[in-house]
């Protein structure tokens, strides 16, 4: 008989599953980690794990979506502790603290190489809905700044997912990605907010 739980324990569970997934996102991947494994070390059975998740992409793609939630946490404090700069700066100072956030992270060769094979394995409704929250996400931060945009919502929440796409390529690129991205961000807030 399966095993009923309480909210409470519910909330207790799903965090340890998130931050499994994490640990095992930053250590060997993805691929390599089974739901036994996953489960076993939130203190569940493999079964009661699909009560959480329908497959352990749609939990390393929860775990992801709240590591982007703190990125942006980071960017909303910045937002709040600069309401003295011009917006394009502000806004800059803002997206360059969620992305620096980001690569500090030991995540960079789950983001560059599994990613791509997660995403393939998730129902396309579940993404359009992840993609459609992100976009929601970006778009409250910048309407934060109380900028006027010479754009579309829309198409600036797709610069910032750009720039953000090229966070799976920070290794690659070496010791200069920071200052590449900062640049990339500054002029892309220049070009995108109204002085």
């Amino acid at each position: 008989m399966a095993t009923a739980f309480r909210d409470t324990e519910k909330e207790v569970i799903i965090g340890k599953l998130r931050q499994s997934a994490w640990n095992h996102a930053c250590a060997e991947g993805m691929r390599k980690t089974t739901v036994e494994m996953l489960a076993e070390e939130a203190g569940i059975s493999k079964g009661a794990f699909y009560h959480f998740y329908a497959s352990k992409e749609l939990l390393f793609l929860d775990m992801l979506e709240t590591w982007q939630q703190k990125a942006y946490a980071a960017a909303a404090k910045v937002l709040e502790d600069n309401k003295d700069l011009p917006a394009p700066a502000r806004a800059s100072l803002a997206f360059r603290e969620a992305f620096r956030f980001i690569v500090a992270q030991p995540i960079g060769r789950f983001l560059a190489e599994e990613i791509p094979i997660m995403l393939r394995r998730i129902p396309e409704d579940v993404l359009d809905e992840h993609y459609h929250s992100q976009e929601e996400f970006i778009i409250n931060i910048i309407r934060q700044v109380g900028v006027v945009l010479t754009v579309p919502d829309h198409t600036a929440a797709a610069v910032v997912v750009i720039l953000m796409l090229s966070l799976t390529n920070a290794d690659q690129v070496g010791e200069h990605y920071q200052a590449g991205i900062d640049a990339l961000v500054d002029s892309a807030c220049k070009q995108l907010i109204q002085e």
